[in-house]
């Protein structure tokens, strides 16, 4: 968050928006009017950038990566923060409390703005959270739209080499272990100049985390809005097709167990 700015907090809704239930709509339109018939638009007569709004809405778009609507998040007047907890509906049938000691497999769709590029710092990040309120792990994007990542404790995001086009859609894919506390990011960036969905980039593969993971239960988007670094504008953050599995991480057989026990063993006599 940027020092001093007022943060609009708001936690996963209850509503269904539109037969989607886990995009919602929780919204803060400050000095919002229909009065232009595009409330999108809010108090600016139509003028785009300068909405004066904050959402977190499935919003309607005829580019949608697949149906007809996208998760959006617009930040323009304050910083935001948006809590998303899981349920079985989104494990297909997993109660997110037994994800303990599991290997939970999640992907999904960005396609950011550029109206934002010139900000390099990060302006977007996605935690992953587990049922004792630990943040396990962070990903997110530049306003350049560089893909970050920030591990447990760590103040400072990591930029790597994949860039997120604004014109297509972005795949980010995680692989998070709870049982060996592990976390594999990877990821394939749309290149907006050749309109081409780039090859799969390697970028951690099984890093320790740095903690106990718990069961992965909450979802949180932090976005900077208001004033951007470099007269940068806050405007779309499109997320689409998220996919969300876990199963348990299978424990050693009898006779491995047998085996290790035996090296173990051995080690000590030495």
């Amino acid at each position: 968050m940027q020092a001093g700015q007022a943060v609009t907090h708001w936690t996963s809704p209850t509503t269904v928006d539109s037969g989607v239930r886990w995009l919602g709509d929780v919204q803060e339109d400050i000095g919002g009017t229909a009065a232009n018939g595009y409330q999108y638009y809010g108090n600016t007569g139509g003028l785009p950038f300068s909405q004066n709004r904050d959402y977190a809405q499935a919003y309607r778009y005829t580019g949608a990566r697949s149906g007809s609507q996208v998760l959006n998040f617009l930040a323009q007047d304050v910083d935001m923060r948006y809590d998303y907890s899981l349920d079985s509906r989104d494990f297909g049938g997993v109660n997110p409390l037994s994800t303990t000691a599991s290997l939970v497999t999640m992907a999904f769709w960005i396609c950011p703005a550029d109206t934002d590029d010139t900000d390099p710092d990060n302006v977007m990040g996605l935690s992953l959270r587990d049922a004792i309120g630990q943040t396990v792990f962070e990903v997110g994007y530049t306003g350049e739209n560089i893909l970050q990542y920030r591990l447990a404790g760590s103040s400072n995001w990591v930029s790597t080499g994949t860039t997120t086009g604004a014109t297509g859609w972005s795949e980010i894919a995680l692989v998070l272990n709870t049982a060996a506390n592990t976390i594999s990011l990877s990821a394939r960036g749309y290149d907006d100049l050749n309109a081409v969905l780039g090859g799969m980039d390697t970028i951690l593969s099984d890093q320790a985390l740095g903690l106990d993971a718990d069961a992965l239960t909450e979802l949180r988007w932090d976005l900077q809005g208001g004033a951007l670094n470099n007269d940068g504008l806050s405007y779309k953050n499109y997320f689409d097709d998220f996919s969300i599995t876990a199963a348990p991480v299978p424990e050693p057989s009898p006779a491995l167990a047998t085996v290790l026990g035996m090296a173990l063993m051995l080690r000590r006599k030495r």
